[in-house]
């Protein structure tokens, strides 16, 4: 492999993180709404990620243009079998857009975008887990593994993971009885990460389960990849057991070290195949220039987009209180 891809691939996991956290806590909050309780509490959350929605979704633009610019065999090799998904994801994408611009609406009206605000996070969350599972099953030995069980397994993986991170966020820009049940359902979805989390990796840990072999190496990177989520888990568990912490920004970064481990964890388990009979080297661009070209334009971009989203926080950084909005 060139350098290049190596720092494409670099771009792709990077984009990939920040993804799944600054996406991924809006999408959490609006798989949670209905959960919420009564209507002003989901204003509340609405206004949440009404400051800052929109720029989250550039990450996934820029994991599309590096993965169509510098593997446009990915396209070829892993795409055709979920297209369905796709639609389905950018639709969610366009739904949401349109349920927080019109937020704003008369009162008969507004309850009836939030409820699309939870379809179209669903629309997202759903797609994106079994696309992720499908990839990963497509490694595993279905004499060993259960199929059904291990997708099962990884969407909710996946859906688990975005709540967690919602209702961290929910933690850090709310008050009173909102922030209470950003602490009581983070505690709850944690546990069930820790659970299903266990299950995943039991079964993983068959005999003959995985279709590609590792170094000890990389086995032992992987254990330690999963000992860390472990880790994590447990202190943002016992955090959220401690009333009288008034500090709200550590579970935003042990949230944050999450998504980043387990990006980690994915790219160890497949890197260099991109399924167990093809090299993400043979889905390459086949010009190395093509590539450069295109890690230097994305790379410039990126700090781009990351100084957007931290001016955005930046401006939006504090509380968010109870509203008289309709």
């Amino acid at each position: 492999m060139t350098i290049e891809i190596y720092i494409a691939l670099a771009l792709i996991g990077f984009a990939l993180t920040f993804y799944l956290m600054l996406d991924g806590y809006d999408v959490g909050l609006g798989i949670m709404l209905p959960f919420q309780g009564n209507i002003q509490d989901q204003r509340v959350l609405v206004s949440i990620v009404q400051s800052s929605w929109d720029g989250n979704e550039s990450w996934i633009i820029l994991i599309g243009t590096m993965l169509w610019g510098a593997f446009p065999g990915v396209y070829s090799t892993v795409l055709p079998d979920h297209y369905i998904y796709l639609y389905i994801m950018l639709f969610g994408f366009f739904l949401r857009a349109v349920s927080m611009e019109f937020q704003g609406t008369k009162r008969q009206f507004a309850q009836y975008w939030r409820y699309l605000f939870f379809l179209s996070s669903w629309m997202i969350v759903l797609p994106q887990g079994l696309i992720f599972a499908s990839i990963i099953c497509s490694f595993l030995n279905p004499a060993v593994v259960n199929h059904v069980i291990m997708n099962t397994c990884i969407v909710l993986l996946l859906v688990l993971m975005y709540g967690i991170n919602g209702m961290n966020w929910q933690y850090m820009k709310s008050v009173g009885r909102v922030k209470k049940k950003a602490v009581l359902f983070s505690r709850w979805l944690i546990v069930s990460f820790l659970l299903i989390f266990s299950i995943s990796l039991w079964m993983l840990l068959q005999k003959n389960a995985i279709l590609i072999s590792f170094s000890k190496e990389r086995a032992i990177a992987l254990i330690a990849v999963a000992v860390l989520i472990y880790m994590v888990l447990i202190f943002m568990y016992s955090y959220y057991s401690f009333k009288k912490v008034q500090q709200h920004v550590a579970t935003f970064y042990a949230a944050l070290m999450i998504d980043l481990l387990l990006v980690i964890g994915l790219g160890l388990f497949m890197f260099p195949y991109i399924s167990p009979e093809v090299l993400i080297e043979n889905t390459a661009s086949p010009s190395p220039s093509s590539i450069r070209f295109l890690v230097i334009g994305v790379g410039l971009c990126m700090p781009m987009v990351l100084w957007y989203n931290l001016f955005a926080y930046r401006v939006f950084k504090g509380k968010q209180k109870y509203v008289n909005k309709h």
